[in-house]
């Protein structure tokens, strides 16, 4: 980024750091809807792998870390204060969670007072650890949206969930999608968006999935609610007993993981694989968006 940081006080996992992220921002004093699709998607995003970054505030920052922190991708919080100022003190428990299993960052020195002139440096390092940025909830006059014009200044993608018409608490959400920000619902949105800034096993999956000639694409919901893309109904893809030849090693072997007939949950996958959990989980992923793989509750996987 510009301008970079000379140093950065950390307390936690520093290899959190290696993952893919994406960062959710948004409003202090949100809504319900914007609450549960904050949780929603950051969960998802970390389930997937992927870490999510935020700015330790209340509202939507809070939601975003708590939920990620429940699923493998974990949850990096970046300060506008030094390490040893607790702000806002109401997060002071979910401060201590992100110490213990995720990450706490910030570039200010100790006992540096969170001054509103901090923020703006805070989001930028928000933006510039992430490939992008998803505004879940903000007004038209939202500090979410600094973090937004700054990602878009370093390169990074824009994405913004819509909100009722006419609701002010997402006026600033509807106002980044007129300027070119994409519009998305689910996390599988985002990590469509950024498969080829993602690691390699993310990096290829392909720009239309197996069967997909044409342009009509129908959304079938999967048994976790989430969205996947399948083939039109006048066509369905044609099954194959032999994967495609694109598949990586790595991917033969997961696919070989799986039992022929019945689910397998992912931590067998991990141990058999002997691979960790964030690079299997993406592999999954790949997978599933190519038709190769279905998912099931409680994180079980059979072939498609």
């Amino acid at each position: 980024i510009p301008d970079p940081p000379i140093l950065l006080y950390f307390r936690g996992d520093l290899s959190l750091l290696k993952n893919p992220a994406v960062a959710v921002v948004g409003a202090r004093e949100c809504t319900l809807l914007g609450l549960r699709s904050a949780e929603r998607i950051s969960a998802d995003l970390s389930r997937f792998g992927v870490t999510v970054v935020s700015g330790l505030a209340n509202g939507i920052d809070r939601q975003a870390h708590q939920s990620a922190l429940g699923e493998i991708g974990g949850s990096i919080a970046v300060l506008g204060a030094g390490l040893d100022i607790h702000y806002p003190p109401e997060n002071e428990d979910l401060r201590r969670v992100l110490e213990q299993r995720g990450l706490v960052l910030t570039e200010f020195g100790p006992g540096t007072r969170p001054e509103a002139r901090n923020f703006p440096f805070r989001n930028r390092v928000i933006s510039g650890l992430s490939l992008g940025v998803l505004v879940a909830e903000a007004a038209a006059r939202s500090g979410s949206l600094i973090t937004a014009r700054l990602a878009m200044e370093q390169g990074r993608e824009v994405f913004a969930l819509p909100g009722p018409l006419g609701q002010p608490t997402f006026a600033g959400c509807h106002q980044l999608i007129k300027q070119g920000a994409a519009l998305v619902e689910s996390a599988e949105d985002i990590v469509r968006a950024l498969r080829f800034q993602f690691a390699a096993e993310l990096a290829r999956v392909p720009e239309r999935l197996p069967g997909e000639s044409d342009p009509q694409e129908v959304l079938r919901p999967t048994a976790r609610g989430r969205v996947v893309f399948s083939a039109p109904l006048e066509q369905k893809p044609r099954r194959t007993t032999e994967p495609p030849a694109n598949l990586t090693n790595d991917e033969r072997a997961l696919l070989g993981a799986l039992e022929a007939d019945g689910k397998t949950h992912i931590d067998t996958l991990i141990q058999a694989l002997e691979s960790d959990s964030a690079a299997v989980s993406r592999r999954l992923l790949v997978l599933e968006m190519q038709g190769l793989v279905r998912q099931w509750p409680g994180m079980y996987y059979s072939r498609a």
